[in-house]
């Protein structure tokens, strides 16, 4: 019992305590009975579905086309975006951080000019789910340029 209680611990995405199995079941239920935005809903959790647990995170891959930004809080783009695209370091570029929503979107809630940048760049992302989810569904998703 103490081993795979250690397997389940491994398993919790780091800082939320959910494993990935916990966090597509709190995405289904959201989901559930919803009719709206089902195309992002759907991708969404074939998203997380198709993710892999590593070291206690989740990471999956995560079209830039599928991630938004909520410009009620998100300051405006700076000038600086062209130089991180023209100077892109995969290595050197921080982790996105990226959350469902009620909606059934993904937003990125902190990397939005890294995220301009790998667009401009034309770069595929990976992400990692980081943390479980609160306001229903604001999961955090880091999503690292690549």
């Amino acid at each position: 019992m103490k081993q795979k209680q250690n397997v389940t611990e491994n398993n919790k995405a780091e800082g939320c305590g959910m494993t990935k199995d916990q966090m597509i079941e709190l995405m289904e239920k959201i989901n559930r009975g919803r009719k709206d935005n089902l195309e992002s809903r759907r991708s969404a959790l074939n998203t997380l579905v198709g993710a892999f647990p590593v070291g206690g995170k989740v990471f999956a891959v995560v079209a830039l086309d599928e991630l938004h930004i909520d410009e009620s809080y998100q300051r405006p783009l700076q000038n600086h975006v062209k130089i991180i695209a023209r100077d892109w370091n995969p290595t050197k570029c921080d982790p996105l951080k990226i959350n469902f929503r009620e909606d059934g979107n993904l937003y990125v809630w902190d990397g939005q000019h890294r995220l301009e940048a790998a667009r401009l760049r034309g770069i595929k992302v990976s992400a990692k789910y980081s943390c479980g989810f609160s306001n229903l569904m604001n999961s955090s998703m880091i999503v690292n340029g690549r």
